[in-house]
């Protein structure tokens, strides 16, 4: 792949990602525990704040972490966290708590 070709698609990677980039959501009211086997069927569809807010309700997660491709994380353990990381298409690809 031509140098110039793979900076354009980590640019637009990086464009396509800034609405979601170091996003945490805090929700009120929730359990301290997060159960991302509940939240599994998630894999595939589109990352939105939209799918964001029912990942969060139905893991029963307080935070929600979003991991773009290629970003780098702390490697730190919150349980009431979940992290869901998704791809250059904005598809989720992983969903994990911690």
């Amino acid at each position: 792949m031509p140098k110039s070709r793979a900076t354009a698609q980590i640019l637009l990677s990086m464009l396509l990602s800034l609405p979601l980039v170091g996003c945490y959501t805090m929700q009120k009211g929730m359990t301290d525990s997060c159960d991302a086997a509940q939240v599994q069927r998630y894999i595939g569809i589109t990352a939105t704040a939209e799918s964001g807010r029912e990942l969060m309700g139905i893991s029963g997660a307080k935070l929600l972490r979003w991991v773009t491709p290629d970003m780098v994380v702390t490697a730190d353990f919150v349980a009431d966290r979940l992290t869901v990381h998704y791809d250059a298409q904005m598809r989720i690809t992983r969903i994990v708590c911690g």
